[in-house]
């Protein structure tokens, strides 16, 4: 488009290609792309690419999806043009929506009448209540004087959603000398609102607020320790040296919830959470906290051969019972862990896996012993037992 302006081509010759190639994009190539045409487009391109446009909507012969292109695509050039007449016109047809409200509020803010633009944004904010609108009713507040008024609609927005996001919009809204009281006044409002614990984490460790994050984690149980959310790992260290039995905790929760899901690919992540629980348990001065979870473990998970290996060796010898008997410990089945690795060297070297296999004189079978094999290298014959009868 821009190459086509700068030779002065035709306008309406330049918005049809558009259209053709939209019409048969089929990878998506023009999805979500009106804002950047009408952007591009001088004012020529813009009067010849709404005119066609609309005689295209007018006529309503093309596909449906076609027309919603076409329908997004004159929105995004009425919103270039500032025509805000035009824009309400084509929006009724199909129903206001809050994102029709932002757009007018933007046309307007764009033509100097802030005053207007906060009618369409408080229209908008009565249908949705969307983070855009949010902003740009902000900042029309603040541009007509009621910058009061904009920290208590946020102060209002934060007491519902007490996440990081608003506290941000929150602090960056408040007076400098004054943002030490509307910080205490938000975390103190944060962990009474009530809130889970996967909105409250991101809050408390980005403010370094670790005193009353323990006190939240107190008040969580195991399970609810468990959804904590993706910043569970920066809480643990956050409390690692402060508050150890806080973090002890979460370092626990993290272990659990890999094992308990059998995600092996993150056994030896567990292994590490397993680890620093115990040293902060030890910290802590509860080390019958770590014996109880070693017993949890090796419990509910002793079949998992390869985690409970690395997980007895991660332990430091901080179990004196580290050489126990598992409960329900077995004697190891043919196809354990390490006889399977040895059935695989078996097979590389020629031998079959399977046993014992007899080589009897009107059957074509070898015996073969795979331990005998691998430790001497050749192979044994035994005699035939007894169900192997001679063929009749």
């Amino acid at each position: 488009m821009t190459a086509r302006q700068a030779v002065s081509a035709d306008p309406a010759d330049t918005v049809a290609r558009l259209l053709r190639w939209m019409a048969r994009d089929q990878y998506g190539f023009w999805s979500h792309v009106e804002d950047d045409i009408a952007s591009a487009l001088d004012e020529a391109g813009r009067a010849a690419c709404a005119g066609h446009l609309k005689r295209l909507l007018d006529t309503g012969t093309e596909p449906a999806f076609i027309q919603r292109q076409i329908d997004t695509l004159l929105r995004a050039v009425y919103i270039a043009q500032r025509d805000a007449g035009a824009y309400i016109a084509l929006a009724e047809r199909s129903g206001l929506t809050a994102k029709d409200c932002l757009a007018m509020a933007t046309i307007l803010a764009a033509k100097d009448d802030p005053a207007a633009a906060l009618t369409w944004t408080e229209r908008g904010l009565g249908v949705e209540t969307s983070y855009d609108l949010r902003a740009k009713h902000r900042e029309l507040l603040t541009a007509l004087g009621r910058h009061d008024e904009a920290i208590q609609n946020e102060w209002s927005h934060f007491t519902q959603v007490p996440t990081i996001y608003s506290y941000q919009t929150l602090m960056e809204l408040v007076p400098e000398t004054a943002r030490a009281t509307w910080h205490d006044r938000a975390i103190e409002a944060a962990v009474q609102s009530g809130a889970s614990l996967s909105v409250l984490l991101p809050l408390l460790v980005d403010t370094e607020e670790t005193a009353r994050l323990a006190c939240v984690i107190d008040q969580c149980t195991d399970d609810h320790l468990s959804h904590a959310g993706y910043r569970t790992v920066e809480a643990a260290e956050a409390l690692d040296e402060s508050y150890p039995e806080q973090a002890a905790r979460l370092w626990r929760a993290l272990g659990l919830d890999i094992v308990n899901a059998g995600k092996s690919k993150q056994y030896a992540a567990a292994v590490e959470y397993f680890s620093r629980a115990q040293r902060c348990f030890a910290a802590a001065g509860l080390p019958d906290c770590w014996d109880q979870l070693v017993d949890q473990v090796r419990a509910n998970h002793y079949g998992k051969v390869g985690f409970i290996r690395e997980f007895g060796e991660g332990r430091h010898g901080g179990d004196s019972r580290a050489g126990a008997k598992l409960p329900g410990e077995r004697p190891r089945p043919l196809g354990s862990a390490r006889m399977i690795s040895r059935s695989r060297r078996t097979r590389r070297a020629g031998v079959p896996a399977s046993g014992i296999m007899v080589e009897c004189s009107m059957m074509n079978c070898w015996n073969v012993s795979a331990s005998s094999a691998l430790a001497d290298g050749r192979r044994r014959r035994s005699p035939a037992p007894s169900r192997c009868a001679p063929r009749l």
